[in-house]
């Protein structure tokens, strides 16, 4: 299974809008550093998820460094899972 680079796609957009989600869980999804950039790109600027959860996921160095960039001073994650 996983999820489709449209899938993906998606996602990362509904992720730059949204106002209310707070816990997002992907694990066991075939996401690898391509689909984990796309995702890091919508979340850029929400200030409203708290916890993520991408483990069991193909990340290695480049997803984990498109992740690292989301937690600045602004960021409310409080949970990452890898």
């Amino acid at each position: 299974f996983g999820m489709k680079l449209n899938d993906i796609s998606s996602l990362s957009r509904a992720l730059k809008v949204t106002e209310t989600l707070t816990i997002l869980s992907l694990p066991c999804n075939l996401l690898d550093d391509s689909s984990v950039r796309i995702l890091a790109s919508g979340m850029q600027e929400n200030y409203t998820l708290t916890s993520l959860d991408l483990s069991h996921n193909k990340i290695a160095d480049r997803g984990v460094k498109a992740l690292a960039k989301l937690l600045d001073d602004r960021s409310v994650l409080i949970s990452l899972n890898l």
